[in-house]
């Protein structure tokens, strides 16, 4: 009889460690539960999880920049600007993407998606190595996301002045940021 219970009791404890197993294998490559949903695609084209009952978000607010948020600026005519990205996520580099979506009350507002496999961005920051060129004249941004870990996204905001809205072709450049010396985005009215 002790046998017996010996003998089961290893094949629960062998048949457990092999759900584990499956389980853990099955979270790594991908699969979702399924009461988890796509909602929508953010500029940088990663999938935004909800869960059905629209309570459970799995990507941080920073990264929640969905298509529907890029608002149609004034001064492109209703045309949204395009974004444009450099670098990669190769070993010590880094990928920025730019796309600025806003020029109101002389705010020009720019979401922003930094990511890396192999460099720590938290090092970085944003309102020191950023500057928006524009009519000759040069302004860092307001406002500016902190970068942290591997993956940041947010908003950059620029006060050009109060009375003034984009309208006419303009350059941002970041500083530092690796592999790349100085990252110029230059878009044109």
């Amino acid at each position: 009889m002790k046998k017996d219970f010996e003998k089961y009791s290893i094949y629960i404890i062998l048949m457990l460690a092999l759900f584990g197993l499956v389980l853990s294998v099955s979270g790594f490559m991908g699969v979702k539960p399924s009461w988890i949903t796509e909602k929508n695609v953010n500029t940088s084209g990663k999938k935004i999880f909800t869960g059905n009952d629209n309570t459970k978000t799995y990507i941080n607010n920073r990264d929640n920049i969905n298509k529907n948020s890029i608002g149609k600026s004034k001064i492109s005519e209703g045309k949204p600007y395009q974004p444009i990205s450099t670098g990669s996520t190769g070993p010590g580099d880094v990928s920025v993407e730019l796309t600025p979506f806003s020029s109101e009350n002389g705010l020009l507002k720019v979401n922003i998606a930094v990511n890396t496999h192999s460099v720590d961005l938290s090092q970085f920051d944003l309102k020191e190595i950023t500057l928006l060129e524009y009519k000759d004249k040069f302004y860092k941004p307001v406002e500016a996301p902190a970068l942290r870990g591997h993956h940041s996204n947010g908003i950059l905001t620029f006060n050009i002045s109060p009375e003034n809205n984009i309208d006419e072709s303009f350059t941002i450049k970041i500083s530092g940021i690796p592999n790349v010396k100085e990252r110029v985005f230059s878009w044109k009215i």
